[in-house]
This record gives C-alpha cells, sequence and structure tokens, in this order.
C-alpha cells in the first residue's frame, strides 16, 4: 500500500471510531429524551418500548 492510501485507511477506521463512541456515549441520553416526549405526551405505548 502506498502511503497515501495508509492515511485514508488510517483516517476512516478513526472516524468510524468516533462515530461509534459517540453514539455509544449519547444512547442513554437518546433514550431517555425519548421517555420524556413519551410522557409528555402522555404516550403509553412508546413509554412501555
Amino acid at each position: 500500500m502506498t502511503r497515501t492510501t495508509r492515511s485514508v485507511i488510517t483516517a476512516l477506521v478513526a472516524l468510524i471510531l468516533v462515530a461509534a463512541l459517540g453514539f455509544i456515549y449519547a444512547s442513554p441520553y437518546i433514550a431517555l429524551n425519548r421517555v420524556k416526549r413519551a410522557a409528555d405526551a402522555r404516550d403509553a405505548q412508546t413509554f412501555n418500548e
């Protein structure tokens, strides 16, 4: 592999890793936001999911 190809692959792997870690970090907050919105709307079906 050339140096440019290796750099591009490294950058893509780093980007995917950062995106995955960001999603893992944010997922509890996303779930709590859904629960709060369902409770505010008194939507029992969504709240029970």
